[in-house]
């Protein structure tokens, strides 16, 4: 197996986890998904960084309805111990209502 086929598995599991995360409505469990220096960057917005402040941010949007999400990858780069993913993501509301998609 090859170290990009390793690297896309692994983001794939995560992204399922992410989604499942927002699925419960935890913030917690989507913060859980970042590193403690992680950062998320909204747009039109200042980052938002470190774990307490993504624990907001993801109760925030949960808050507002958000119930599923779908992560996928379109490309992958893996560069030694660093990896670089190009994605596509759709956001939905209750009753499958696509509110956002973005990159």
């Amino acid at each position: 197996m090859s170290a990009e086929t390793k690297v896309r598995e692994a983001i794939a599991a995560v992204n399922a986890r992410f989604r499942e995360a927002v699925r419960r409505g935890s913030a917690d469990d989507l913060a859980a998904n970042y590193t403690p220096d992680g950062r998320i960057l909204p747009p039109n917005s200042p980052p938002v960084e470190g774990t307490e402040a993504i624990r907001s941010f993801w109760g925030a949007i949960l808050g507002m309805g958000v119930r599923d999400v779908v992560l996928e990858s379109a490309e992958v780069e893996v560069h030694g111990s660093t990896a670089v993913e190009i994605g596509r993501c759709w956001i939905y509301a209750e009753a499958g209502v696509e509110v956002d998609r973005g990159k």
